[in-house]
């Protein structure tokens, strides 16, 4: 029978790691900069600028969240032309899924290698590899095309790339005070990417599995995906036969 190994500990700050992750966000920032529209684009873009200036409705479902960070934009007079501002929210929001790719695929490839964390070869190979994936995503034609202008699915994206990153940091540290935490953090980030874009809870099925999946979970890690009102059964079943909630 073979032991199953351990994935690497979390809790150890990795200086290189966190460098790379900044180089890597810097690098797609300057290069969504460089290339970002100078007023609005095709399609919804020219909708979302319009609206985010008079803090107007567009289209169903309505991207409130988004509306309202593209009138914060609008009135910082970093740049002259109102649609140039709010298009760097693609460009800043796009270099944190390039960033969160870069740390998700690290994580992902420690884990391939049987969580040796410590080897500087499975340390390179980690770092090559999070790097080349992180540069896929980032100026892939679609992602990089959605990243130069004012749309939603730039930050929409940064969202479902974190939370899943997160939802990793969370199996690293199930069963613990930080772990619940960051439950809570994934469940809240997927509620209010709902403002920017529905896609963005269609994440949440997929987080779940590490809880579905995960014999450690706890009745309270599913009470917390299921919502307060199965926490509120829960609790009323526990005090009914006298058992701590």
């Amino acid at each position: 029978m073979v032991a199953q190994t351990p994935w690497p500990d979390s809790n150890r700050f990795d200086r290189t790691n966190a460098v790379l992750a900044g180089l890597v966000w810097l690098v797609s920032f300057v290069t969504y900069a460089l290339t970002v529209q100078p007023t609005f684009s095709f399609w919804d873009c020219g909708e979302f600028v319009a609206t985010a200036k008079i803090l107007g409705i567009p289209h169903p479902p309505g991207t409130p969240l988004f509306i309202l960070i593209g009138r914060l934009f609008s009135v910082i007079p970093f740049v002259e032309d109102i649609s140039h501002r709010i298009n760097y929210i693609s460009v800043i929001t796009s270099a944190f899924t390039a960033m969160f790719s870069y740390l998700l695929g690290v994580r992902l490839i420690q884990y391939f290698l049987n969580g040796e964390k410590g080897e500087f070869s499975n340390r390179i190979i980690a770092y090559v590899g999070g790097i080349a994936g992180a540069l896929f995503v980032a100026f892939s034609r679609t992602n990089w095309g959605n990243s130069v202008e004012a749309e939603v699915y730039g930050m929409a994206l940064a969202l479902s790339v974190m939370i899943v990153w997160l939802a990793v940091q969370f199996h690293e540290l199930r069963g613990t005070v930080k772990g619940s935490k960051l439950l809570l953090l994934v469940i809240f980030l997927a509620t209010l990417g709902i403002g920017v874009h529905m896609t963005v809870f269609l994440v949440v099925p997929i987080v779940a599995l590490f809880f579905i999946l995960n014999r450690e979970a706890t009745p309270r890690d599913y009470v917390y995906m299921g919502g307060r009102s199965e926490e509120r059964r829960v609790g009323k079943e526990c005090r009914s036969r006298g058992t701590p909630d």
